[in-house]
């Protein structure tokens, strides 16, 4: 307590990271939802072994449609691709553009597994995008440019 009442600031924790958030207003979270990202080794396993696999030069695209599950998505970035940091850099693009563009899109039960090839770490985000989204193409997807969520290719 300071020796005169006036010196006391009435914000004197407003320099406290909290106090700062207290204040702002509640921003909706921009990350993909746990419940929409593949996580366990079986699942996996049965979209590799069941599923359909479209293939480009940096991406490759494995795809199942399972009854009675959400849409998902699992990504895999080989050691091939680079050290620690660029496997999870080419990682966190994938999962930015799936989330972005794909998953608005998905239907359910749709599981996808994106596979970067080794390639991928030398690729521009808008190359990846591009070939991400060609692949979602030629697997039927949703075109996310179209409102009414028309496939991309009516003959996918």
């Amino acid at each position: 307590m300071p020796p005169w009442p006036g010196a006391a600031r009435p914000d004197a924790n407003a320099c406290c990271p909290r106090a700062w958030s207290a204040n702002l207003p509640a921003t909706p979270s921009l990350k993909l939802p746990r419940r929409a990202l593949l996580r366990r080794r079986p699942d996996f396993e049965t979209i590799r072994e069941s599923g359909t696999r479209v293939v480009r030069a940096s991406v490759v695209c494995n795809f199942l449609l399972r009854e009675g599950h959400p849409a998902q998505a699992g990504f895999v970035v080989g050691r091939g691709c680079g050290g620690a940091v660029v496997r999870n850099r080419i990682k966190r693009r994938m999962r930015e553009i799936y989330r972005q563009f794909l998953a608005p899109g998905a239907k359910a039960g749709l599981q996808t597994v994106w596979i970067a090839r080794q390639n991928a770490a030398r690729v521009a985000y808008a190359e990846l995008k591009r070939e991400m989204l060609a692949l979602a193409a030629k697997a039927g997807w949703p075109d996310p440019g179209s409102p009414q969520g028309e496939p991309a290719h009516p003959n996918a």
